[in-house]
């Protein structure tokens, strides 16, 4: 995350962590916990699905996707909560927050929200970030 640069001391010298405001060691706020996939994902044709191209969400959250041949990254926005630590176990739920339509310059464009909404073991929120997808 900070190649070539080394890490700051807040995420691996526990004395030093343990001084600050966080009082302990704690992940980077943009760490992704998910970056790997398990055995089980691979063996379930995530690797393939990804291979194939990207659709939109819906195919990974089981939704009928839209009738649009070209899709853009509209932006995405990132609330932060409580810090990961080592040992927490952080679930991720993933939700479709909306569609909205707009007239362009290239014809009707469909906006495509999705919601990620992390949280750790103690049920408190780590992350929530919002993504937009623009299609047409």
């Amino acid at each position: 995350m900070y190649y070539p640069e080394p890490a700051p001391r807040l995420f691996w010298d526990a004395a030093y962590a343990a001084g600050t405001t966080h009082g302990g060691i704690v992940a980077p706020e943009d760490f992704n916990p998910f970056a790997w996939l398990t055995q089980t994902e691979a063996e379930a044709g995530v690797v393939a699905r990804a291979a194939a191209g990207f659709t939109g969400p819906e195919e990974a959250l089981g939704v009928e996707k839209p009738a649009t041949t070209s899709l853009i990254n509209g932006g995405t926005e990132v609330d932060y909560g409580v810090r990961m630590r080592p040992g927490d176990t952080v679930t991720s739920v993933s939700r479709l927050a909306g569609y909205s339509e707009r007239e362009g310059r290239l014809g009707l464009m469909l906006f495509t929200t999705t919601e990620d909404t992390w949280t750790n073991q103690r049920g408190e929120t780590v992350k929530t970030s919002r993504g937009t997808l623009i299609r047409y």
